[in-house]
């Protein structure tokens, strides 16, 4: 076992988690003040956070990610990033599943509808948790070299790379 294999990344999915959160919480204060339509909102999130995690992993460790640590770093941020999609996407399908178990007091119509919704809303987020993945694998691999030479430079450090 290598000595980068045994650092504990709970650290950086804690700031990961919450980047993400306040700035979802900042997405959302500011979707509903400008009445703007925010699809893009947890691309964005997903990057900015992902930056946030490299930048702390260079400034602590003085290195980029291994690949280990990035494999580990991609999938925990998806992870996080998949239950802050997959949520608030829960909470909207309530209704029709009390609905559902009400089938005398419900239109079919409606159900038929929201169903729809909710499989294009599917799709979506499948295609985002697709895009997100590239893009984290991305930030935490030859992105955090590119940050680690900029944090060397910066500081005077000579290359060390794994």
């Amino acid at each position: 076992m290598t000595e980068t294999s045994k650092i504990s990344l709970r650290r950086y999915f804690l700031i990961y988690g919450l980047a993400f959160l306040i700035g979802y919480i900042l997405s959302v204060i500011l979707v509903l003040l400008t009445q703007l339509k925010a699809p893009w909102m947890t691309v964005v999130l997903t990057m900015l956070s992902a930056h946030i995690v490299v930048h702390f992993f260079i400034k602590h460790h003085k290195r980029a990610p291994d690949n280990s640590e990035r494999r580990r770093l991609v999938w925990g941020s998806l992870l996080i990033s998949f239950l802050f999609d997959i949520i608030p996407t829960l909470i909207l399908f309530i209704p029709v599943i009390y609905d559902a178990s009400f089938p005398e007091s419900s239109d079919s119509s409606i159900h038929n509808q929201y169903f729809a919704i909710m499989n294009i809303a599917a799709i979506l987020l499948i295609l985002v948790w697709i895009i997100d993945y590239f893009m984290l694998h991305w930030i935490y691999g030859s992105n955090a070299k590119k940050q680690l030479i900029a944090y060397q430079k910066k500081h005077g450090i000579g290359e060390i790379f794994d």
